[in-house]
């Protein structure tokens, strides 16, 4: 059955955005994480380039799994699309025919179609600049500490105090 409204946003940038309405974030499916960064075999030398640059930081906030493999790599094909396309207009914007004189040039519209698949791919994954206002970093973890990360939500923070109390509190 199709979904109404916008669609749901993954657990991952939901913690990455905070939580500050305190609702519980439920448990998903997550797939696991690619084993290696490296752009997939059919991908082009334009699209590459631009796996190269998103991928490593996509895998570093822990969005680029598995099954995301083939959206991003689509995304990037779509963007070397775009860029294809960009080239192709700093000709000019429109071409003289003799059919009909002066008529924006195929690219305007390559481009466009182009430039918007790839930003409806790329915002799911958080690449977008309105989407990335919402994200906060993730803690650079000091090398050689395997300790949980602390969690810096109000509401864990407060429980974690009343435990510690509890604890110290003479029986």
């Amino acid at each position: 059955m199709a979904r109404n409204g916008r669609p749901p946003k993954p657990a991952v940038l939901k913690h990455l955005q905070g939580n500050p309405g305190h609702r519980p974030i439920p448990e998903e499916y997550k797939p696991d994480a690619v084993a290696s960064v490296t752009a997939p075999l059919w991908l082009q030398t334009d699209a590459r380039v631009i796996w190269d640059e998103l991928a490593p930081e996509l895998h570093r906030l822990g969005l680029l799994t598995k099954l995301d493999v083939s959206a991003l790599a689509g995304a990037c094909r779509w963007w070397a699309i775009y860029r294809t396309a960009d080239r192709a207009l700093r000709a000019g914007l429109t071409v003289m025919t003799k059919a009909n004189g002066k008529q924006a040039r195929p690219e305007v519209g390559i481009a466009q179609k182009a430039f918007h698949e790839a930003m409806q791919v790329f915002s799911r994954f958080g690449v977008t600049p309105s989407d990335r206002t919402a994200l906060k970093a993730p803690a650079a973890k000091p090398a050689g500490d395997d300790a949980a990360p602390q969690s810096v939500e109000p509401h864990d923070q407060l429980a974690a105090r009343r435990a510690a109390r509890v604890r110290t509190t003479p029986a």
